[in-house]
């Protein structure tokens, strides 16, 4: 009678668990466990066995190919393969509440710069600074939405999504990955209830060309700057979206964007709101 692999069952069981609940830590755990009987015993499986005293070279490879990946995980968060799906889940919840906050207020004002600006009395709002900005471009992908859509929410999720789905834009050199920046224009309140958003990189060169993204020039203008950054930036980032509507904050009819910085393993590090103002 065969013996019972409990050992392999368990092996795979974690591996189905791990998959449904993104425990990356598991891969680790399966690259040492198989790392360690291959230094053990000089041969290494990878689609078929190879002897260190036969192949040396190709043997070390393998071996150091499956610390790199063991070790990776750990430091990282994330696997090698899935950074996409990393860098869209550090700004999802925030797209979803942001969308929530801004249809609000949108059935609530004709115009975002007459609802801002009117003569009803408002709170003072404190802003970390106000920055002149020099002129600068963003290409990324633009969607056009519109802020009486009940699905505005998960469009948003769809654009950054796709955004991070698009492997010549992460593979691209010459944009900065470091902060990903999301862009409000062209915002028809008062007629239609359209506007155009925009996800995107900043080049590193103002010669920077990309006939296939689209690019947006982010105006000079004096922008009043919200910035954060701790752990529960979504909820900050919901609160301060809200109190600038409802605040005496002179806002002109203008791009507004907001810009996330990723640390190297793309979570969200800091967040700015970077409002056009008078």
């Amino acid at each position: 009678m065969n013996k019972f692999k409990i050992r392999t069952v368990l092996g795979l069981s974690l591996l189905y668990v791990s998959i449904y609940l993104n425990f990356t830590w598991v891969w680790s755990v399966l690259f040492l466990v198989w790392l360690i009987p291959d230094v053990y015993t000089g041969t290494a499986y990878f689609i078929e066995p190879v002897k260190r005293k036969s192949h040396p070279v190709l043997y070390w490879l393998i071996i150091v190919t499956w610390l790199f990946l063991a070790i990776y995980p750990l430091v990282t968060g994330s696997l090698p393969w899935n950074q996409n799906q990393v860098k869209f889940n550090a700004v999802e919840k925030t797209t979803h509440l942001r969308a929530f906050i801004a249809t609000k207020s949108a059935q609530e004002a004709s115009s975002f710069a007459t609802f801002i600006n009117n003569k009803m009395s408002r709170p003072q709002i404190d802003y970390v600074s106000r920055r002149q900005e020099s002129p600068f471009n963003i290409f990324g992908l633009r969607s056009q939405l519109n802020w009486n859509d009940k699905q505005m929410s998960s469009k948003i999720s769809k654009a950054v999504d796709l955004f991070y789905q698009n492997n010549a834009i992460q593979l691209d050199s010459n944009l900065d990955h470091s902060k990903l920046h999301i862009v409000y224009s062209d915002m028809n309140w008062e007629e239609t209830g359209d506007f155009n958003l925009l996800v995107g990189y900043k080049p590193h060169s103002i010669d920077y060309l990309n006939s296939v993204l689209t690019s947006i020039e982010i105006p000079s203008n004096q922008y009043a700057v919200f910035a954060y950054s701790n752990n529960d930036y979504v909820e900050w980032i919901t609160d301060t979206w809200q109190r600038i509507i409802y605040s005496d904050l002179d806002i002109r009819d203008d791009i507004a964007y907001e810009v996330y910085q990723l640390n190297r393993s793309y979570k969200v590090t800091g967040v700015e709101i970077q409002v056009p103002i008078n």
